[in-house]
C-alpha cells in the first residue's frame, strides 16, 4: 500500500505511487497546502483513490481505546493484561554465557582458569550440553559469545595463543546477565497499574463515536 500526500513535483509523485502515476492523473503535486490529510492511496483495491485521513490526537486516542475496552469487556472478550491476568514473561534462563560460566575450567587450586581457547570451550559445551552444542566449532562459540555481549580476544593458554575468552570478561557478563534476569523477575512480580475500572468508562468523552458502529468494529476480531 502506498500513500502520497502533497509533494512538490511529478518526480516525487512517481517515486511514491509508482512510475507513470503522474501521467495517469494522480498529481499529488497539485494538492493545496490547505488539503491537510488528503492524498492518493494506491494498493488498497484495484484503483488509486483520493482519500482524506482523520487526525487523532492524544485525548481522542485515549477515548477510542477506553471505549473499545468497555465494549470488549461487555462482550466478554478481554484477555491478557487487560483482563488482569498475570502473564508469564519469557526470560533467557539458558544461554552460552551461563553455560560457559558453569563449566569453566578450574586450576589445580580450585580457582577459575584465567582464560580458555574457544576450541576448548566448544568441546566442553558439546560434552556438557550435547543437545545444544554438539558439532559446534570454535568460530561458532566466538560468534555466539559476541552476540551475548562478550568480546573474544587472543589469549595464551598452555603455551598456545589463539582466539578465546577470559574469565574476567565471562564473569562480568554473567553478572550483567544476573542483574537483567533479576529485573525481569521484578517486572513479573509488579502488579499491572493504571487499568481503568470498566464501570467508570461510561463517562469517557467520545461523542463522535457511534455506539452501534463502535460495537461492530471494535469488538470484532
Amino acid at each position: 500500500i502506498r500513500f502520497c500526500l502533497r509533494v512538490t513535483d511529478h518526480i516525487a509523485t512517481d517515486l511514491i505511487l509508482g512510475t507513470g502515476a503522474y501521467r495517469r492523473g494522480f498529481r499529488a503535486s497539485e494538492l493545496s497546502i490547505d488539503d491537510q490529510g488528503i492524498g492518493y492511496l494506491a494498493g488498497e483495491g484495484d484503483l488509486t483513490k483520493l482519500v482524506r485521513c482523520c487526525f487523532v490526537d492524544g485525548p481522542d486516542a485515549a477515548a477510542i481505546v477506553a471505549r473499545a475496552r468497555q465494549l470488549r469487556s461487555r462482550a466478554g472478550r478481554l484477555t491478557g493484561l487487560a483482563a488482569g491476568e498475570e502473564l508469564e514473561i519469557d526470560k533467557p534462563t539458558d544461554n552460552i554465557v551461563e553455560h560457559m560460566w558453569t563449566l569453566w575450567p578450574q586450576t589445580a587450586k580450585g580457582t577459575p582458569q584465567r582464560s580458555e581457547h574457544s576450541v576448548t570451550l566448544a568441546g566442553l559445551l558439546a560434552e556438557t550440553y550435547p543437545a545444544l552444542y554438539d558439532g559446534w566449532t570454535a568460530e561458532q562459540v566466538t560468534l555466539a559469545a559476541k552476540a551475548a555481549g562478550l568480546a573474544p580476544k587472543t589469549v595464551k593458554v598452555r603455551g598456545q595463543a589463539t582466539t578465546g575468552i577470559t574469565w574476567a570478561d565471562l564473569d562480568a557478563a554473567q553478572a550483567r546477565r544476573a542483574l537483567a534476569m533479576a529485573a525481569l523477575d521484578d517486572r513479573a512480580d509488579t502488579d499491572v497499574e493504571g487499568q481503568a475500572d470498566d464501570e467508570d468508562l461510561d463517562d469517557v468523552g467520545a461523542p463522535w463515536l457511534d455506539d452501534d458502529l463502535a460495537a461492530g468494529e471494535l469488538v470484532a476480531d
